[in-house]
């Protein structure tokens, strides 16, 4: 998961309390997510993350890695 492009996308926020509570969001967010079964992941995240879909994008990601 570390390559450049994750580097990349994660550095602009690191600085930041603002960043690292966003970082923070997006862990818990997959943390929940993985616990469940993937028609209840897609209704949890839509709930969860409402119009922001960075956060959804970022959340989703993590877990087609996962």
């Amino acid at each position: 998961m570390n390559n450049s492009h994750d580097e990349q996308e994660t550095g602009k926020f690191s600085d930041s309390a603002e960043g690292n509570e966003h970082w923070q969001k997006v862990k818990s967010l997959f943390n929940a997510a993985s616990e469940l079964p993937g028609k209840e992941r897609g209704k949890f995240l839509e709930k969860a993350c409402g119009d922001d879909a960075d956060l959804r994008g970022k959340v989703e990601k993590l877990l087609a890695i996962g």
